[in-house]
């Protein structure tokens, strides 16, 4: 993990100082989502700026990005995830949630005390990885799998049916 990467942070004091994070961490460091690969050698890109919103909440903006080794649901083997993640967040307290909502923009609500940057990245990378993780193509996938997917398929096709309502596109009311 780069020395540039804070443990934990006042979004407050960091968007006065509009304070920058870049660095490289391991997805073996981030514990929640070392829970959803398979390979924790990995590694993810985090840059985060702070700054002020236009009614003056803490602000982060930035991107996280890499890749992860999840399971393929189709084969279940091993396959690659990109991870693009942009943020977008103003760090709000419960008590100033209602105003904050006028800002259009998500809301990451925090205690007033800081926040632990493991956790915010976290958050972000779990809304970015795939609900359903799959190759990108099936050709990708074990050979056995490719087969019997392809194998249904055909059966999908060779099953299809006309629609019995079909003749009553050819009714007129009168």
């Amino acid at each position: 993990m780069s020395n540039d990467f804070p443990l934990y942070f006042d979004p407050a004091l960091f968007a006065q100082q509009q304070r920058i994070i870049k660095a490289e961490i391991g997805v073996g460091l981030i514990p929640r989502i070392s829970e959803f690969v398979n390979h924790e050698n990995t590694s993810l890109l985090i840059e985060f700026s702070f700054s002020k919103s236009e009614l003056g909440f803490a602000m982060v903006q930035g991107f996280i990005s890499g890749s992860v080794i999840q399971t393929c649901q189709r084969c279940m083997q091993d396959t690659e995830v990109v991870v693009e993640q942009p943020v977008h967040l103003i760090m709000v307290t419960a008590q100033k949630m209602e105003l904050a909502q006028r800002e259009g923009v998500e809301i990451y609500e925090y205690d007033g005390q800081g926040i632990e940057t493991v956790n915010l990245v976290a958050d972000e990378v779990i809304l970015g990885l795939p609900i359903v993780v799959k190759h990108e193509e099936l050709d990708q996938c074990d050979p056995k799998t490719k087969q019997w997917l392809q194998g249904f398929n055909d059966e999908d096709k060779a099953s299809h049916r006309d629609n019995p309502f079909a003749q009553l596109k050819d009714l007129k009311i009168k």
